[in-house]
């Protein structure tokens, strides 16, 4: 993208609406990050121009082939919720902007439009960003990569989301070269397996051997013979994620099977999903 066009007086008006040329030729059409830039100046005026939310649960659909997407798929993806990808392509706008030359003729002008009023100029909002500023605060304690960073806003935008959903909380996302769930990496039957289970919806409607309606919380009453099950849930790593789980409000039922699934253990999580199947279609 070239920056000396980027905010052209023509764009900005055809984002608002006005045509400035009678010429379809002519007409040039905003890119998606002026398109967002204008939202974050002023986010109380609703245009059909404007970035999408549903473009964003249409790709996550699409990913993990579904009708219905659910929170806790923007983790699982990586991609992470719509707002905190428009927060990333903000704080990627300001990173580029302040890393500017200072002979660069946008930054001359930033003065020019940040004394203007007009609500057409929206250049100087190029320059800020909440994740930009975050991370200039955390360099000047200890020198960490601009991918680490924006990891770490994606573990903190989970931590947060943590707090209404448990299903959210008992996934447990990493820092590392890719934020998404290593189930990416299974057959497509376990795949789609470990989806059930991350979403609520394995085995429904099935009885414990308590003969109560099986969920998290009973999952021991099945599998508290099985010698794998305990070492899992007498390890010390299993014990630190557990009183992590405790401290949320709705993550109380955290078990060694999600615990595997978080490590990604799968084929000891898939060997304990196959033997809790097994004794419930026994009994």
């Amino acid at each position: 993208m070239k920056l000396h066009s980027f905010f052209t007086f023509r764009t900005v008006k055809f984002i608002n609406g006005r045509q400035l040329d009678q010429n379809p030729n002519n007409r040039e059409s905003p890119s998606p990050v002026t398109r967002a830039v204008f939202n974050w100046r002023f986010p109380g005026i609703s245009t059909r121009l404007f970035c999408k939310e549903s473009t964003h649960k249409a790709a996550i659909r699409w990913i993990f082939n579904c009708k219905l997407s659910f929170k806790i798929h923007d983790y699982l993806s990586g991609l992470g919720p719509y707002q905190f990808r428009i927060e990333c392509l903000r704080a990627g706008l300001a990173r580029s902007f302040n890393n500017l030359s200072s002979h660069n003729p946008l930054v001359a002008a930033r003065s020019t439009y940040f004394l203007s009023n007009s609500r057409h100029f929206i250049l100087h909002e190029c320059f800020k960003s909440n994740y930009w500023t975050s991370f200039k605060t955390a360099n000047q304690l200890k020198k960490v990569t601009w991918k680490t960073h924006m990891n770490r806003e994606f573990i903190r935008c989970h931590q947060s989301s943590s707090q209404s959903s448990a299903m959210i909380g008992y996934y447990l996302p990493t820092i590392d070269n890719s934020r998404a769930s290593p189930m990416f990496h299974l057959s497509s039957s376990q795949f789609y397996l470990t989806l059930k289970w991350r979403t609520n919806r394995c085995l429904p409607y099935r009885y414990c051997t308590c003969s109560a309606l099986i969920n998290r919380s009973h999952i021991v009453c099945v599998l508290a013979s099985t010698p794998a099950y305990n070492a899992i849930l007498s390890s010390s790593r299993f014990k630190t994620k557990l009183t992590y789980m405790l401290s949320l409000p709705n993550a109380r039922h955290f078990n060694p099977l999600d615990h595997l699934l978080n490590i990604g253990d799968h084929l000891t999580f898939l060997d304990l999903f196959y033997r809790l199947k097994t004794a419930l279609d026994a009994s």
